[in-house]
This record gives structure tokens, sequence and C-alpha cells, in this order.
């Protein structure tokens, strides 16, 4: 059964906004709109035919195959400058560590199979973009203004899940320039039946929800990304019992990295000092990105990767076929999918020091900001 389950909530200064604004297929005249407004689309024009929506409105017009959108839903309005724009909403550091504190409510964190599900989808968006959203107490947010709180919720009717985000705009003298992310919450309903378990064919004859990819679709909410127009895609609005969509895909990539590099520079001389406070990509070591980022059975390229020696002791010599033309992150992960070492380079000659790593076989991977990806295997003795 298809059910329209995603809801993506703004509030602005108090302005409360309900926006299914990406759910329906754009004509061409307000993609251009968006694009020049400082947010990303990415996607290709297709032929004209009708869609149906998520609020069952119809379209029928010039349409755009939309595969990745990011949020800048609050334009300005007369009286306002610069008047009829609109600007990105990006993260910011809000603790000690450049990072982003969360909590689960009471009646989510006594789920542990709903809280390792959650965290299955977070940790996939950050092996992927570095999105740096933490559940570790000892690094709180510094300002009481900006909480996050996953939870079990009575959701608008018709919905099984959605996401809150609370943007405050900043001005550099008399003019708006940019937008960050206040607060947040997700919300999942306690009425539906939610499949949480590891296993991708556990959930087969069970009438549930997959929660790790509804999760993963509400993080993308709070990464500030919108929902799109292809329907095997993460960020699309409605979903099937026992469908599964755990793998992002180039498109989300690239949506996400937008909103990262945005978020990860400093803005100074504006009303919002938060615009100072970059967010740092999330580290990654310990995490299992092998398998959240990729299917069971990788494709290895030994001609783009190429490694020396093979098997190591001390030093992995990592160079490629082709010259790079863009920062790439290298991490080496067991055959569990845990990642052992993460590194970014853009050098042709990388040298590698694995003598910590226990014996065994290994994975080594790199992954470009465009979502890109190749492997080879090594021995490390």
């Amino acid at each position: 059964m298809k059910t329209h389950i995603f809801h993506f909530l703004l509030t602005f200064l108090g302005l409360f906004m309900t926006s299914y604004v990406s759910a329906q297929l754009y004509p061409i005249s307000l993609s251009q709109r968006i694009e020049s407004a400082s947010a990303i689309i990415k996607g290709k024009v297709v032929a004209q035919k009708s869609y149906i929506d998520s609020k069952d409105n119809i379209y029928t017009a010039n349409l755009i195959q939309v595969e990745a959108i990011t949020a800048n839903d609050y334009w300005t309005v007369a009286g306002e400058n610069p008047v009829d724009q609109s600007f990105p909403i990006s993260l910011f550091g809000a603790n000690n560590e450049h990072g982003f504190y969360f909590s689960f409510d009471a009646g989510f964190a006594s789920d542990t199979a709903a809280v390792s599900s959650f965290m299955r989808a977070l940790n996939t968006w950050k092996c992927a973009t570095g999105l740096n959203y933490t559940t570790d107490p000892m690094h709180p947010n510094l300002s009481s203004a900006n909480t996050a709180v996953v939870s079990y919720a009575t959701t608008t009717p018709g919905f099984i899940a959605e996401t809150v985000v609370d943007a405050v705009r900043c001005k550099s003298g008399t003019n708006y320039v940019q937008s960050y992310l206040r607060s947040w919450t997700i919300q999942f309903s306690p009425t539906a039946s939610w499949y949480k378990g590891e296993d991708e064919l556990g959930i087969l004859g069970t009438g549930s929800l997959d929660m790790q990819s509804i999760a993963l679709h509400e993080l993308g909410h709070a990464h500030m990304l919108r929902h799109v127009n292809q329907e095997d895609h993460v960020m699309w609005w409605s979903f099937d019992t026992e469908e599964q969509r755990r793998k992002l895909k180039q498109y989300d990539v690239e949506g996400g990295n937008w909103i990262m590099d945005l978020s990860g520079s400093s803005l100074v001389g504006t009303t919002c000092p938060q615009l100072t406070k970059p967010m740092f990509r999330a580290n990654t070591i310990g995490l299992p990105c092998g398998i959240l980022l990729h299917s069971n059975e990788i494709q290895f390229a030994n001609n783009l990767i190429n490694i020396y020696p093979n098997p190591a002791n001390s030093i992995l010599n990592v160079s490629f076929s082709e010259p790079l033309n863009e920062y790439v992150t290298l991490r080496i992960f067991d055959t569990n999918g845990k990642v052992w070492l993460e590194n970014t380079t853009i050098k042709e000659l990388e040298s590698l020091d694995i003598t910590t790593l226990p014996n065994g076989f290994y994975v080594i991977g790199i992954q470009t900001a465009t979502g890109f990806s190749s492997f080879t295997k090594f021995i490390k003795y």
C-alpha cells in the first residue's frame, strides 16, 4: 500500500509555513527561480505530463525531473532588502565540537531497536556527507535556543513521520544575506507498524514500514534537503509497506555536501553570530561506512586505485590512475564494514600509516564529493 508519509514544516521567526513544494514536478520557470535564489536543484527537463502531488493537486506543465534540491523557502517581501529573494539555510556548530547535539525523548529512548535504527540512518549521512549531529551528552549545545529532539508523537493526520525545522534569517546592514537552522524535531507516529531491524530481509511479510529508511528521509530534511519527484530516491515523499530505501544516491550526496560546504564556512558582519561558527564534518572513524553506503557486493576497480606493497605491514602507498581534480575521501574498512582509517586528499600519491591495524583483509575505497566511489582490497600482515 502506498502511504503519504512525509511532512516537512518550516518556521521562520514565528512564521509557520507548511511546505510540500518539492513533492511536485517543477515548471521550468519555478525551477529557474529556485536556482537563482542560492539553492541548488539537480535534474533535467522531461516531457509534458500530468502529476498528482502529496496534497492531491494536479499539475500539467513542462516538467523537471528533480533528483536533489536544498531548502530556501523563505522569500523576502516588499519593504525588505533585497526584495523577492531567498537565501540558503546553513547548519552551524552549536556545541564546542562544531557539531549539533540532539536527544531522544523518553518514549523513543526506551525503544532501543528504534534508537538503533535511527542511528544507522544518521551514520549513513555521516559517512556520506559528514553531517555532524551527535547524541554525545559530553558536548551539549551551548545555547538553550538550539534544540533538536527525536520522538514518538502524534503527527499531522495522514502522515506517519514529519520534520519541523526552525530557521532564522540574518542581515548584513539592511540586507538579508543568509539563514541558519536554529532547531529541529523529527516525529514518528506511535501507532504505525514499524520494522526496526538491521536485516533487510526481515521486513518481508511484516506489512510494516521500514524505520531506518524513513529516518534517513527525515534526517535529509534536517540536513536541509527537500522532496524530489523520483520514486526510487530517499527524498521521495511516499512509501510502500515493506519498502526499503536505505542507500543514498549520487544527488542525495551532492545536495548534502553542498549544505555542508556552505555550513563549513564562517560569515562575519551579520546580525547572527551563529554564522561565524561553522559546522565541521563528523569523524567517521569506527563507523561501518562500507556497509551503510554501498551494497553488500562491492564492485572492485583495481585500475582506478593503485596500491603497493600488497600485502603491506606499515605503510600503504595509494596512487590514482587519473589526475584528481577534486578532493577525495580515502577510507580503509574491514570485512565487517568498520572504518579504521579516513583521510581526505587531492594528492596523486598518498602514503598511509597502517601499523595500528590488526592483521587481516581490508578494503580501501575512495569517494568524491559527487558520490563516485571505487574500491580495492589489500592484506595487512
